[in-house]
């Protein structure tokens, strides 16, 4: 059991009290989080940070699964000519595919029936040749809105005449859900998230927390394999997501902090979060 100073005592279970179901069996990473810490502005911070987590349990996936359901029935198609599409477009699985795979049983339920399913975003061509004209993409989580908005794209160029397309994700970076709207996109998504600092620190602190979070990420291995830390700070694009999902792949779009898995020197972290991605 570790040995915790009453400062990293108070501040440890001040956390637990907040963020209990995603902090649990997480002791290590927390002490190591709070030691990477060099003053109260950076322990303050990550404190915050981990508070204003949306964290998605068993319950409040369930409860997001079942408002993009209700979202899916209030658009009133065409069950016959209609199919939920993830949006993964090639053979490494995903977690839009685990979407379609759960969604697809809670959409039957709100509509009394189920609808065409498809594994693959490539594939949409094959199915509309077969009489889907309605196609509803699904993924995970939207960040910048850059993906969103490169299947819209993709959608408009298999040029399919009357076929139509929505979009519906489990959670989205409140910037994200603006730009991908502006671009055309009928877009849903079943939990709006502000930026970890800049939405939530007032003027006079919002350049301190800034600072600390540099500071912070100033400390992380520059460059793991092919991966390069600069291309993720603040999380990728600058969106300082505050996103996880249980047992899910963490979203490169959070803090690297909670996930980068070497300090400076490279030496290994047990960090917060897993990520897995492809040259990481």
């Amino acid at each position: 059991m570790l040995r915790l100073s009453k400062r990293e005592l108070f501040w440890t279970l001040s956390l637990m009290l907040k963020q209990r179901k995603m902090l649990k069996h997480k002791d290590n990473a927390i002490s190591e989080l709070y030691n990477s810490c060099k003053n109260d502005s950076q322990r303050q911070l990550v404190s915050d940070l981990l508070s204003n987590f949306l964290y998605l349990d068993f319950d409040r996936y369930a409860k997001s699964l079942n408002s993009i359901a209700s979202h899916i029935k209030s658009l009133k198609l065409p069950v016959e000519t209609t199919a939920i599409v993830a949006f993964c477009h090639d053979s490494n699985a995903d977690s839009s595919q685990q979407l379609l795979q759960e969604l697809k049983v809670v959409v039957s339920i709100a509509l009394g029936t189920s609808l065409t399913t498809i594994n693959r975003f490539d594939k949409i061509p094959k199915y509309y040749n077969q009489g889907i004209r309605h196609f509803i993409a699904v993924d995970e989580f939207c960040g910048s809105g850059q993906t969103v908005i490169n299947r819209f794209e993709d959608f408009g160029r298999m040029k399919l005449g009357n076929a139509t397309i929505y979009f519906c994700l489990l959670a989205s970076m409140k910037e994200a859900q603006s730009s991908v709207t502006k671009s055309g996109c009928d877009f849903f998504a079943a939990n709006i998230l502000s930026k970890g600092i800049t939405d939530f620190y007032p003027n006079q602190d919002l350049s301190l927390m800034c600072d600390a979070m540099k500071d912070l990420e100033s400390r992380l291995e520059p460059v793991i394999n092919q991966t390069v830390l600069a291309d993720y700070s603040f999380g990728y694009g600058q969106t300082e997501s505050l996103y996880y999902k249980s047992l899910g792949n963490i979203p490169n779009n959070v803090f690297p902090i909670f996930w980068w898995k070497e300090n400076i020197g490279k030496e290994k972290r047990d960090s917060l979060f897993i990520r897995v991605q492809d040259g990481y």
